[in-house]
């Protein structure tokens, strides 16, 4: 396909497309001669992630450079490549430590990690976007009288 065509099937200006093409976000189409060159699904599959990165995750343009350079490095496992991802996006403002639902809810946190044999390191742990999201969603839970416990949390993990 075009890049108009392109443009058409992504819902993205052919500018936008351009200057993702210049930012190296999105790898140059097959040339066809000087001025055209061909793309494929794969463009659109590309395109619709960086947009999701940008629009979505309201990621900066160098960053989302950084997270597709982990995502297109093929020795790295899946793992890191999704945690790139993930560390790229907003965070939430650190929990308050000194919060008796927040101290409760981290030790539930940790405790349903080591039932479900999840190996992390206890330092590394408070460090993950994730970990940090789900230690302040079970505190706010807590303080809505919901208090989530390592039993009750594992299903979902599962």
């Amino acid at each position: 396909m075009r890049l108009a065509e392109l443009s058409e099937r992504s819902g993205v200006s052919t500018a936008t497309i351009k200057y993702y093409l210049r930012e190296g976000l999105l790898p140059p189409g097959c040339r066809v001669n000087a001025t055209t060159a061909d793309y494929d699904e794969e463009h659109l599959r590309r395109l619709r992630l960086v947009r999701a990165l940008i629009q979505v995750g309201g990621i900066p343009v160098s960053r989302a450079r950084e997270v597709l350079s982990h995502i297109d490095d093929d020795s790295l496992g899946r793992t890191i490549r999704l945690g790139a991802a993930l560390w790229a996006l907003p965070q939430d403002p650190e929990p308050d430590e000194e919060d008796p639902d927040v101290v409760a809810a981290r030790a539930e946190v940790d405790r349903l990690l080591e039932t479900l044999g999840w190996e992390t390191s206890r330092e590394m742990a408070p460090l993950s976007p994730v970990h940090r999201s789900l230690v302040v969603a079970v505190a706010a839970l807590r303080r809505l009288g919901y208090p989530w416990d390592a039993e009750l949390m594992a299903p979902y993990a599962r």
